[in-house]
């Protein structure tokens, strides 16, 4: 079994790889994608923060269609508004090649494993993490057999971890910065040769071998550049299912491989957060339907603030107050961030007022928003490509697959690195 030229040590491995895209093929994808990032640059940028229709949405000839949608067609559309956009006569054509486009580009193989009859999640472990879990246990199998031990990165309550040490019985190492998480982790082991250690992997070495299958399924976008790094400098296998892009502490991620600087391949901050505006009716930790209520609590925050005399840039709002708070509605939120910001606490009047016209605004902004949530996945295969074409360059064999179906989590690319030995 060879890929794009290379050959596999192991036959298992190569199996595992069967299907993925070859060398050339990562190549060329990765190459269209900067391409297509580079001519909707206005898109990704043009973040829609008012009830007016923004520029580049007016100068590509989308307002008056956009406009036209009735409120349960944008709701219908927020699900997945790629099929959307392709399906619906309509649309100008110029949005349909734009929708098209971006579906071409982000089809990737299935990792093409089937999870284990005989293994069962547990009962302590959600439902949808269950089959993440299950399907990388199925699908990293190979690379299991030829390691001796799993390190799991960023490993929260061990549940991965735990998990494949129990299916692929070898020992395993949970990182994680978060005592509480560790301290649940520890106790949920029961017999199996897993361990869990304090790392910060921002500030701090990771213990690697050779030996090791490295993972991190959802570890934060810096996290998951460092811990592929790592594990490039001792030669071990790895395997990375990356969320939250725009979790780095630069400005600005650039290249990581020599390709990628060659295409001039660059995102900031802000566009790597378009990462989080997946679709789909089960979104990514809640359902779509809470998420849009959250950031139109949110959008009504800023505006609570600017009565206060506090303007501020999207995001911002948030500062002080972990962002899943606004799921519990502009009352909890605009309470907790004023707090947090030494304000007084809003007035009944203030809130109904903010909630009004919040409501209001957020409801035209939706509807400018829809072409915007055509760009996430084309965000997240970039990476992707750069760090598969990274891991070429230095001497492994990579593939980018998807893990599992989008309505298990839409966070659902799979990287895999192999030393060519």
């Amino acid at each position: 079994m060879r890929n794009g030229g290379r050959a596999l040590s192991g036959t298992n491995e190569a199996g595992l790889l069967e299907h993925a895209l070859t060398e050339r093929a990562l190549e060329l994808r990765f190459a269209e994608c900067v391409a297509f990032l580079g001519a909707f640059s206005q898109v990704a940028q043009g973040r829609v923060t008012a009830a007016d229709p923004p520029v580049w949405c007016e100068a590509r000839g989308w307002t008056s269609y956009l406009r036209g949608l009735t409120a349960q067609e944008v709701e219908l559309a927020e699900v997945d508004a790629g099929a959307w956009f392709r399906h619906d006569a309509r649309a100008p054509e110029s949005l349909r090649f734009f929708a098209e486009s971006a579906d071409t580009l982000t089809r990737l193989p299935r990792s093409g494993a089937v999870p284990s009859t005989s293994f069962r999640p547990t009962p302590l472990v959600k439902e949808r993490k269950s089959q993440q879990i299950d399907a990388l246990i199925a699908a990293l199998r190979p690379l299991a057999e030829k390691s001796e031990r799993v390190v799991d990165i960023g490993t929260g309550k061990g549940h991965l971890s735990r998990l494949a040490s129990e299916s692929w019985l070898c020992a395993a190492l949970g990182l994680d910065r978060n005592e509480r998480l560790l301290s649940s982790a520890t106790a949920l082991i029961r017999g199996e040769p897993a361990e869990y250690q304090k790392l910060d992997a921002l500030a701090e070495a990771l213990p690697l071998r050779a030996s090791d299958l490295v993972l991190g399924l959802h570890a934060c976008g810096e996290v998951t550049d460092i811990a592929l790094a790592s594990a490039l400098g001792v030669g071990a296998r790895m395997a990375f299912v990356s969320c939250c892009l725009q979790k780095q502490r630069a400005p600005e991620r650039l290249a990581s491989s020599s390709f990628g600087r060659s295409l001039g391949f660059s995102l900031s901050r802000e566009v790597l957060g378009l990462s989080n505006l997946m679709g789909r009716a089960l979104g990514i930790e809640v359902p779509q339907s809470v998420s849009i209520e959250a950031h139109q609590a949110r959008h009504a925050l800023r505006l609570l603030l600017e009565l206060r005399g506090v303007s501020t840039e999207p995001g911002e709002e948030m500062r002080g107050v972990n962002r899943r708070r606004a799921r519990k509605g502009l009352d909890t939120l605009a309470f907790e961030a004023c707090q947090a910001r030494g304000l007084l606490v809003p007035s009944p009047i203030e809130l109904e007022h903010c909630k009004m016209v919040g409501e209001t605004q957020f409801s035209a902004m939706r509807r400018w928003s829809l072409p915007r949530a055509l760009l996430p996945r084309v965000i997240e295969c970039a990476v992707a490509f750069d760090r598969a074409a990274l891991l070429q360059e230095r001497g492994h064999v990579a593939s980018v697959t998807e893990a599992f179906p989008a309505a298990v989590s839409p966070r659902n690319i799979l990287l895999v690195g192999v030393p060519d030995r």
